[in-house]
């Protein structure tokens, strides 16, 4: 409404001269009603400083004390204007209102930049504490100990299988973009395969692959064929399971699934186990930064946990 008021009065000047005109001389002069024309303004200011006092508390100092200059100095040179005449008090005070925003806005986003790469630094870190599995790495240094003394040709090709999964993991870590299917689909076998290597016949794995030619982001898959494991084949009263992986391909979206026929869980209630769960959550960060994918969880108690990675097609 005071910006109504404002055009109206602006407006009214073209046809008046009570506010001010400019005479045959081409010189400009104030009328007596002058002071009638930064009213509206400087109570648009007034309820701008109202609104900002009402917010403060949701506002960090830095954005109080930016708000605050950039429209305080412009009131401030509103009302110095009506005394001060032929000094540009208005536009002073605005560029330095102007400037000194655009500071507090280079300043924000240049904070804002950093924070953000130790965001990622911390993230990419994270993911490195969650693939080195120590309890993983032992276990598996254990069976091919067990292996070295009854079956050395079996001991010599689990060690080439562990230093090629150590490999593709580390590598992993380093590459922020896609990798074909069938590479991150390898690495997730290398994996699958030293975890049969310990449970032998008790870890059974099938694989129903109807589509491979299409990119994904690394360390995407492996995670969940792990929490498979871990949380579903495993942590079955008879430690025994199955671990399916499927692919297929639809008309905007390639579809892969990591199912496994554990006990599950209720999806709806917070797990409650005193375990760092960051796996599902990189894996879902990964996914929607690399290519624009997103991951479900569907599981039901005595039923089993399905995994299901969604990849768009544009974003491959």
């Amino acid at each position: 409404m005071l910006w109504i008021i404002y055009v109206g009065l602006l407006i009214y000047t073209q046809f008046s001269t009570v506010i001010y005109s400019i005479d045959d001389s081409n010189v400009y002069r104030r009328g007596p009603l002058y002071p009638l024309l930064l009213a509206p303004p400087v109570l648009i200011m007034a309820v701008n400083v109202i609104a900002l006092w009402r917010r403060r508390k949701k506002l960090s100092s830095k954005q109080r004390l930016a708000f605050g200059i950039y429209i305080i100095i412009p009131m401030i040179s509103m009302l110095l204007q009506m005394f001060f005449y032929g000094i540009y008090m208005i536009l002073l005070g605005s560029s330095v209102a102007a400037v000194f925003m655009f500071n507090y806005i280079w300043l924000d986003q240049s904070e804002r930049y950093y924070q953000q790469v130790r965001e990622n630094e911390q993230l990419r870190i994270d993911i490195m504490l969650s693939l080195i599995q120590p309890h993983f790495l032992y276990n598996t240094l254990g069976a091919i100990q067990s292996l070295c003394k009854t079956d050395s040709v079996a001991a010599e090709k689990a060690v080439a299988q562990f230093s090629r999964y150590l490999r593709g993991n580390m590598d992993s870590i380093t590459k922020d973009r896609t990798v074909s299917f069938t590479q991150e689909l390898e690495h997730t076998k290398l994996y699958l395969e030293l975890e049969q290597l310990r449970y032998e016949d008790a870890l059974q794995v099938s694989y129903d692959l109807n589509c491979t030619e299409f990119r994904i982001p690394t360390l995407t898959l492996q995670p969940l064929a792990e929490n498979a494991v871990r949380h579903g084949v495993r942590g079955k009263p008879s430690g025994r399971g199955t671990v399916a992986i499927s692919s297929q391909e639809y008309e905007d979206h390639y579809e892969i699934t990591v199912e496994d026929d554990g006990p599950g869980f209720d999806p709806n209630q917070e797990k409650c186990d005193g375990q760092s769960h960051i796996g599902l959550a990189n894996v879902r960060e990964r996914l929607q930064r690399v290519a624009g994918g997103s991951l479900r969880i569907d599981s039901a108690p005595g039923v089993g946990t399905k995994a299901v990675i969604m990849i768009p097609k544009e974003g491959v």
